[in-house]
């Protein structure tokens, strides 16, 4: 520690400094625990294919926690522009939570290529957690919690918001008839 901070204010002498960096002493501690990080991050990408680490990871608590922190400390403009680069070329996701509802928008997207609706089934055995994901945004609707972009392109793609007092509209017409 001593060392470090005579070289930080150009106090070691250079012989000194020679002789500790070819012991492979580090000068700056902080940047070296990033640089293990982002390894183990790259790690974790090339056996998952994305870079979305839970932040309560069993398997390695520190780098779900090291993420967040990053996220954290990027919303904050505090992240150095190079870490962001070096994040971002790896495939690092700011806003996971953007990305999530992106991710279940593209699935409810194909459901209805393939069923021709977005009457998604709540508890839908294919995909329990796309029925969940449209259970959760009819509530937040209602509520006033989902925001106008998000309303109007579920609206687009054709998403009931009480799929069943459209149902039973379609059978009064049909016993109507």
């Amino acid at each position: 520690s001593h060392q470090r901070e005579l070289y930080k204010i150009g106090r070691l002498p250079l012989d000194r400094i020679n002789r500790l960096e070819q012991l492979g002493f580090v000068w700056d501690k902080y940047e070296l625990a990033w640089d293990e990080m982002y390894a183990t991050l790259s790690t974790y990408k090339q056996t998952y294919s994305h870079c979305n680490v839970p932040q309560r990871w069993k398997d390695n608590l520190e780098l779900g926690v090291w993420c967040a922190t990053q996220r954290r400390i990027y919303k904050s403009n505090q992240l150095p522009a190079e870490r962001v680069a070096r994040l971002e070329e790896l495939g690092f996701v700011w806003d996971t939570l953007t990305a999530a509802w992106e991710e279940m928008y593209a699935e409810l997207s194909a459901y209805k290529q393939i069923h021709g609706d977005c009457n998604v089934p709540r508890f839908w055995k294919d995909n329990p957690v796309l029925g969940t994901w449209c259970h959760t945004q009819r509530g937040s609707h209602k509520n006033n919690g989902l925001s106008v972009d998000r309303t109007k392109r579920l609206e687009q793609l054709g998403f009931l918001w009480d799929p069943l007092a459209v149902a039973w509209e379609e059978m009064i017409a049909a016993l109507t008839a």
